[in-house]
């Protein structure tokens, strides 16, 4: 192998790498996106309650979800999901899959 081939395959390896970087940063943009919205739509909807009661069996689903993507996006950027967490009422699940919002 000569010195061309060499500095050639070491530009294309920091050029991958260059682009993996780039894209864990962006997929991580685009999952917390998603992840404000969806919280948006539950916690600042005016009436939580009420969509959880809607979501119905789903309602444990959806909050397990939640609770996994913010472990990931905390893993991946610490504080990132802080803003957005400390609107979260406490809620319970219900063996059912059903999710209510606790009295306070």
């Amino acid at each position: 192998m000569n010195t061309i081939e060499t500095l050639s395959e070491k530009a294309t390896v920091k050029a991958l790498v260059a682009t993996l970087l780039q894209d864990s940063a962006c997929g991580h943009d685009v999952v917390l996106g998603i992840w404000q919205r969806q919280m948006d739509r539950v916690w600042n909807s005016g009436g939580p309650a009420d969509v959880l009661a809607e979501l119905g069996t789903e309602a444990a689903r959806l909050l397990d979800l939640h609770t996994r993507t913010v472990a990931w996006l905390e893993a991946n950027a610490p504080g990132c999901t802080d803003s957005m967490t400390s609107k979260v009422q406490a809620y319970t699940v219900h063996e059912d899959g059903t999710a209510t919002i606790n009295e306070s």
